[in-house]
C-alpha cells in the first residue's frame, strides 16, 4: 500500500490529538465555504483536489526515506516477479496496471468519500460536534465503512477499542445525552437521515 507505519502513526496521533485544528489535524478537509455546495459539488472539490488524489495514489512514498522506499521497491519487485514466473511477465504487469489505475480512480472516490463522511460540513471546535457516525450496513456499508469504520465519535472517543466492539458501545452511549444529540446519520444516500445531506445541512438548512 506504500504506507510506512512511522508516518502513518505521526498522522494518526495528531488527528487525534488536534482534531479540526488547521494546520495540526492532518486529516482536517473542513471549508466552510462546502456548506455552500450541493453534496455533488462538495465531493467532487474534494475528489479534484491535487493533493487529495496524490495522497490516495502514492500514500507515504513521496515521504518515504531512502530505506522505506527501498522496502517498497523490494517488496513490488518481488511480488511482480513470482506473478510472472506463475502466470506470465504479462500478467504481472496488467496486475501492477490494474492496482495503479484503481487507486487512481475508485479507490481514490471510496476514501474521498469515506472522509469527507467522518467529519466535513459539521462544526470544529469539539470531538462530539465535528465528528459523525454512520451506522449504516450492508453492501454500501462493507464498500465504504468496513469494519465498522463508520462509527467514527465512538473511534475517537476510544481510539484502542477493536472495531466488533463500536456498535455495542455506540447502543451503550445512546444513553449519554450530549452522545445523542451528536450527529448519527443511518444511510447513504436517502432519507432525512442520510450523510450526503449531512455534509451540507449547515448551510441549506433542509431536514
Amino acid at each position: 500500500m506504500w504506507s510506512v507505519p512511522a508516518l502513518y502513526r505521526h498522522d494518526y496521533f495528531a488527528h487525534h490529538r488536534l482534531l479540526g485544528t488547521p494546520g495540526c489535524d492532518a486529516d482536517f478537509i473542513h471549508n466552510e465555504a462546502d456548506r455552500t455546495r450541493s453534496w455533488l459539488g462538495l465531493l467532487w472539490r474534494h475528489a479534484a483536489d491535487w493533493q487529495s488524489w496524490k495522497g490516495s495514489v502514492f500514500n507515504h512514498r513521496p515521504r518515504a526515506s531512502c530505506c522505506d522506499a527501498a522496502c517498497m521497491l523490494g517488496w513490488w519487485a518481488g511480488l511482480l516477479l513470482l506473478l510472472a514466473g506463475l502466470v506470465t511477465p504479462g500478467a504481472a504487469l496488467m496486475f501492477a496496471a490494474l492496482w495503479i489505475t484503481a487507486r487512481m480512480t475508485s479507490f481514490h472516490l471510496i476514501t474521498v468519500f469515506r472522509e469527507v463522511s467522518d467529519h466535513v460540513g459539521l462544526r470544529p471546535g469539539s470531538l462530539l460536534g465535528f465528528s459523525r457516525n454512520l451506522t449504516a450496513r450492508g453492501m454500501r456499508g462493507a464498500l465504504f465503512h468496513l469494519h465498522n469504520n463508520g462509527y467514527h465519535i465512538v473511534h475517537h472517543l476510544n481510539p484502542g477499542m477493536p472495531f466488533h466492539a463500536l456498535p455495542r458501545a455506540h447502543a451503550l452511549l445512546l444513553a449519554w445525552p450530549d452522545y445523542a444529540r451528536a450527529t448519527h446519520c443511518s444511510r447513504y444516500f436517502r432519507g432525512e437521515s442520510a450523510v450526503i445531506r449531512s455534509w451540507v445541512r449547515q448551510s441549506s438548512g433542509s431536514r
